[in-house]
Parts: structure tokens; sequence; C-alpha cells
């Protein structure tokens, strides 16, 4: 690959929320998790997890959404449909989890900068397949019934919910970014 290329695929990706069938191939999810599994991380710790919903995976999700609702004490039955249609806007959705390990040198701040880095990877490499995405967290990542569903321990965490499929329209290209803007030398 080119620089050009390389950069090319960076300036490209973007948010997209429009996402039809067809969703990527598991070959193609073997690109993608073999992309996030070269993030950086330190002392070969590997905390993170990726799992794929499809749609009984969606709607167990969806099940979890509604129930962490309930437990709110939500009872409109418009917003508990809201809830049971959201993990349905992709036909696949990526869950990706920071199973914490401890170790006296990495903290859990470098571990989730560490599967950060492994989404922004996985990103990358679906937009070079012609795929778009959404990296989404929401209101109900932290509540206890998702927790429970993904089988968190304390320090674990759910760091997004990635809607991936066809883009259903191409975006605008991004406006240019003034590097200027966020770079300065130190003194």
């Amino acid at each position: 690959m080119t620089l050009e290329i390389l950069l090319n695929t960076i300036e490209m990706r973007r948010s997209n929320g429009g996402l039809n069938a067809p969703a990527p191939s598991d070959s193609q999810l073997h690109q993608v998790f073999r992309a996030a599994l070269t993030a950086p991380e330190h002392k070969q710790l590997k905390p993170w997890q990726f799992v794929v919903l499809r749609a009984q995976g969606q709607q167990k999700l969806a099940d979890f959404f509604t129930q962490a609702l309930i437990a709110q004490g939500e009872q409109n039955p418009i917003v508990l449909e809201r809830a049971q249609k959201q993990p349905f806007r992709a036909p696949l959705i990526i869950t990706c989890i920071l199973r914490y390990v401890e170790h006296e040198k990495v903290t859990l701040q470098e571990q989730r900068l560490s599967i950060g880095a492994a989404i922004e990877n996985m990103l990358l490499v679906l937009t070079a397949q012609g795929f778009g995405s959404i990296w989404r967290t929401g209101p109900f990542i932290n509540t206890p019934e998702v927790r429970a569903g993904f089988d968190l321990k304390e320090h674990d965490e759910i760091c997004g919910f990635i809607y991936v499929a066809t883009a259903d329209k191409t975006l605008p290209p991004r406006e240019p970014i003034q590097t200027a803007d966020f770079v300065n030398d130190w003194h």
C-alpha cells in the first residue's frame, strides 16, 4: 500500500449511520479483526474482545436495552419499542469490549487507549473494504443489564458498538482540517 492510498483511506473514513445489507462476509471480518489485533498495546496483554452480533445476537442486545429501561422505571411503550429497534440499525454490530488485565505497568487508561486504536484499525479496514460504519455508545452501555449480558467484570468496559454494513448513501468529503489548529512545538 502506498502512503497516498493509506492517507486517502484515513481521510475517507466517516461515520455513516445509513447502513443496509450486505454486511461484511466472514472472510472480510477476519481481515478486520487481524487489523484490530495489530493495534499498539503494552506487554502483549491484548485486553480486547470483539463480539459479532447478527440477528439473534442483535435481539439479545435489544432485550438488554429494554430490560435496562424497565429497571429504570420506564413504562412508555413507544420508548421501549424504540430501544428494541436500536440494535437493528445495521445488519451487523461488532461489540468492542475491554477485558481489563491487571498489570503493574499497564494502567486501565492505557488499555482503554489500546482498544481505541484497535477499533480505529477496524474502521479503516472496513472503509478500505467499501463498507460504512458508525461507532456508537449510547445510554445503555454501562447499565447493569448490558454489563451482565456480556459478562463484564468490575473493570471491564464496552467501548463501543460498531454498526457495520453497506452505506446507503455517500457522504460528502470531509472539510479540510488545518493541522496547525491542533499541533504546536513545545519549547
